[in-house]
């Protein structure tokens, strides 16, 4: 990653966005067929919302290269809210980005980025409750847990902020070698 114009963001400022798994059964974390950009698109278009509608954003843009190795896949990496300098790329409804077809060799794209911003300024219900909605079964002390967070919050914003809390109040470790998953994932 190289950044363009002498402007490279604070380590601490960088939140890299690849593909985002929303949708979590108790087991197993998936991608909802929803948040691709063609169908979010159409729904939001039935509101009257577009897609420029839910964000906001403030001040310039960096703007950076990104070498990809080939990963098989078609999303891409970049930092939140970036957008494609060349305009080769798609976008989804959850800001991903994607090739048009799988990564299979070595690739350069540039992006921009707007490192403060606010997403999600409209949020359709559907996509609240999806967000909010915890797994029926599988995974008892994190529910538990979820719960009693979610007790403690009058409202959906306070019971964000607690659970981000949670997570910069604690340690949580990024591996490449995590031990094998029990009930408790």
């Amino acid at each position: 990653m190289q950044f363009e114009g002498g402007l490279e963001p604070e380590h601490r400022d960088l939140y890299w966005r690849g593909l985002v798994l929303d949708n979590f059964d108790g087991l197993t974390s998936t991608r909802t067929r929803s948040s691709s950009s063609y169908s979010v698109a159409s729904a939001l278009a039935d509101f009257g919302i577009s897609y420029e509608d839910r964000i906001r954003i403030i001040g310039q843009p960096i703007t950076y290269n990104v070498i990809l190795e080939p990963t098989q896949q078609p999303w891409l990496f970049g930092s939140h809210l970036a957008q494609d300098v060349d305009g080769d790329l798609f976008r989804s409804r959850n800001l991903e980005l994607f090739n048009n077809g799988r990564i299979t060799q070595r690739l350069s794209y540039d992006l921009h980025s707007y490192m403060r911003n606010q997403t999600d300024v409209l949020l359709l219900d559907s996509m609240r409750n999806r967000s909010l909605r915890l797994p029926e079964e599988g995974n008892e002390r994190s529910l538990d847990f979820a719960r009693q967070l979610r007790a403690t919050a009058a409202t959906d914003r306070q019971y964000v902020i607690s659970v981000l809390a949670h997570f910069q109040q604690n340690e949580y470790f990024y591996t490449l070698n995590p031990p094998a998953l029990g009930e408790n994932r």
